[in-house]
């Protein structure tokens, strides 16, 4: 920072440092700051082939939501077959999305799945899209009988190797009974997204084992029955813990290019 005329004209140029906050207002300049004791209202729904045809942009204006995730892949071999069009439709709607992957990590490695991961939603990874997601959850078997110890490991190869691949470090979902008693402290550097099933949008999650706070969470599962526009079977509603601005950077991430934050002069009436 540094001035010239008696005070009067300024020229700022951005710290590096800064980019993170001030990228999301320029990108979105018609987001206004929220103060820390706004609640958030970003919400947005995880769907896969089960909700059959959606029409996107029903979900975008009359349903109101922000975001999706959509499900990609699981385990080495199973594609969605709703995927593609799922991931582009609701990116052309105008709601950020991103893909996600169900795992079994008593059945596979992780360096597979994860594998099998990339050649299915690899394009879908990086600038443009939300962060990819790993969902940990009980299926066919309990990936909890792997113990704490060798569950966190799983779960931390295949995010590395994802990360490694595109640039983007993944999200972990799962619910709370996993994230207190299967997980780990290694895993608490990863962003997490929260299955409570609490019926509020931004309901306070409680303990949630290695993590302090949540990224997204998954507050109404679609078995119990919601619906919303666009969507004629049940759905899964999820909310964002950040303002809309925050939510349109997190598609910023894997991007090699960054716009100019440079100001040249500001000048200060006298």
């Amino acid at each position: 920072l540094s001035t010239t005329d008696g005070g009067q004209t300024f020229k700022i140029i951005t710290p590096a440092v800064a980019v993170e906050t001030i990228l999301p207002l320029i990108r979105d300049q018609t987001q206004a700051v929220t103060p820390l004791s706004t609640v958030y209202n970003v919400l947005g729904i995880d769907a896969y082939h089960g909700q059959g045809t959606i029409t996107w942009s029903s979900v975008a204006t009359s349903g109101g939501e922000a975001f999706a995730f959509v499900k990609a892949s699981e385990g080495t071999t199973f594609v969605d077959a709703n995927f593609a069009t799922n991931i582009a439709g609701a990116k052309s709607a105008g709601l950020a999305a991103g893909a996600y992957h169900f795992a079994h990590p008593v059945l596979n490695t992780a360096t597979s799945e994860a594998q099998h991961f990339l050649s299915v939603a690899g394009s879908y990874i990086g600038s443009g899209y939300l962060p990819p997601a790993l969902d940990i959850e009980n299926s066919t078997e309990d990936p909890s009988s792997l113990g704490v110890t060798k569950l966190s490991q799983w779960i931390l190869d295949w995010c590395n190797t994802v990360k490694q691949v595109s640039g983007v470090e993944p999200i972990i979902y799962s619910d709370r009974d996993y994230s207190r008693n299967y997980f780990n402290g290694s895993l608490s550097v990863l962003p997490y997204w929260v299955a409570t099933d609490s019926g509020s949008a931004y309901g306070d999650p409680g303990s949630m084992g290695p993590w302090t706070t949540w990224e997204f969470q998954q507050y109404h599962f679609g078995v119990t029955g919601e619906s919303i526009p666009g969507i004629a079977a049940p759905v899964d509603l999820d909310s964002f813990n950040g303002s809309l601005a925050a939510l349109n950077a997190l598609t910023t991430r894997g991007s090699s290019a960054l716009p100019d934050l440079t100001v040249t002069a500001v000048t200060i009436p006298s």
